[in-house]
């Protein structure tokens, strides 16, 4: 589901609600909040879910909620304040992706400022941090924002920014195929979480010296050490425990790389235990 709105598939994501809604075995709280982000959808964009049936089939998600936007601001000169006052108070994630996806594309004098506020000045959760620089980018801001992650302090370029997985180097991408080509053999459903892990994980550590010492010292060894600290954590976040000299086995760690694998793992470790609070 924070997938699904980090990447703005608003209808995909009501759908997905819908469906939850008519499943039985959660609690009643957890069907109260599906409800309530799902009618907080369907108010915020009412062509989402329509956007297939419409006579405009030529417009994408993207121009539907432009579309939409713009009409509100015009239509409610307060619009803008609220969205970024969601930003700034709301407690709940979903709704603060939502927030970012929509300041993308109203024009107002603050939001720039506040944007950068939100990002250099609050102890943001990762997918926040990386989804407001991205809205910053998108909305042409230029310059630089500093902020904290991984125990250390980032300057980071708005225009360089990477906006998908893809704008990333061929040797970080590599990583995530390294690990999919041992789950299909060894652990299956390990792959769609490698993905998403490991996509969200180089957002949030780009710009740190981590990150930039991958880019340093590539080759095999070195996208072999972060795949296979990529995989540990995905065992230890799903089942608990993991084997390590099975798994150096698999991906070729050999005793000179074990510093670098363990500095990979404290960081992977450190950044999915992050997610959770």
């Amino acid at each position: 589901m924070t997938r699904m709105l980090e990447t703005e598939q608003y209808g995909e994501a009501i759908d997905l609600l819908e469906f939850l809604l008519q499943c039985q075995g959660e609690d009643e709280r957890t069907y109260e909040e599906w409800g309530s982000l799902l009618n907080w959808l369907v108010t915020a964009f009412p062509h989402a879910k329509a956007k297939e049936d419409s006579l405009e089939e030529d417009l994408t998600e993207t121009d539907l909620l432009k579309e939409h936007i713009r009409n509100r601001t015009l239509q409610d000169p307060g619009y803008a304040s609220r969205i970024l006052d969601t930003l700034r108070s709301s407690q709940e994630i979903d709704k603060k992706l939502l927030a970012l996806g929509q300041l993308s594309y109203i024009e107002h004098p603050e939001i720039d400022r506040e944007l950068i506020r939100f990002i250099e000045s609050e102890p943001a959760h990762p997918l926040l941090q990386s989804k407001a620089i991205q809205t910053l980018k998108a909305r042409g801001a230029e310059g630089e924002v500093t902020i904290r992650k991984n125990g250390e302090t980032c300057v980071i370029d708005i225009e360089s920014y990477p906006m998908s997985p893809d704008d990333f180097p061929q040797d970080i991408r590599e990583v995530l195929i390294r690990v999919q080509e041992v789950s299909e053999v060894h652990s299956p459903a390990l792959a769609y979480f490698a993905e998403e892990t490991w996509n969200d994980f180089v957002f949030y550590m780009y710009g740190s010296t981590l990150y930039n010492n991958l880019l340093k010292e590539p080759g095999d060894s070195t996208i072999d050490l972060w795949a296979a600290a990529l995989h540990a954590t995905l065992l230890e976040t799903m089942s608990g425990e993991w084997s390590p000299e099975e798994l150096f086995e698999l991906y070729g760690v050999s005793d000179s790389l074990l510093f670098r694998f363990e500095q990979a793992h404290k960081a992977l470790k450190s950044y999915v235990q992050g997610l959770a609070l």
